[in-house]
């Protein structure tokens, strides 16, 4: 079973047990990828889906930062909620270890010495890492190691 049709499994599951946050949060998913799907004229293999959700995850996150800075707790935690139900569908995030691993290997592949060269490094990184870190914590991690 590929990840959409987990993703409308646990769907009609939702529907049928009455859970309206876990029902509409599958619904703004499936939406998601459908639109996506549409764009691209063809259908999602599951690492795109990872990513649809993956962007989906920041955007709710984001959501939820701002509804918190204007006072409305009540609708930050309901973003928050929509964030982590949509996380059980994605890989683990890697450890720092890990990620740490992973980046020393792409320099040493590469051969990148200064910060210049970070190009080359985060286009070796991106297929292996994929959705299991964010860019913006990996691009700082390699930026600090080319420049140490």
């Amino acid at each position: 079973m590929n990840l959409e049709e987990r993703i409308q499994s646990d769907l009609v599951a939702a529907m049928k047990a009455g859970d309206a946050a876990q029902r509409d949060t599958l619904r703004l998913a499936k939406t998601a990828i459908k639109n996506e799907s549409v764009a691209q004229t063809r259908p999602l293999n599951d690492t795109e889906v990872e990513i649809v959700l993956a962007r989906m995850v920041k955007q709710l996150n984001q959501a939820a930062e701002e509804y918190r800075v204007a006072g409305n707790a009540d609708r930050a935690a309901s973003e928050l909620a929509e964030a982590e139900l949509i996380k059980t569908y994605l890989p683990s995030p890697l450890s720092d270890s890990e990620l740490g691993a992973l980046v020393d290997a792409a320099i040493s592949a590469s051969g990148a010495t200064s910060p210049q060269e970070m190009g080359q490094v985060m286009t070796a990184l991106k297929p292996q890492v994929g959705t299991r870190a964010d860019g913006a914590t990996l691009a700082a991690l390699v930026r600090s190691k080319l420049t140490a």
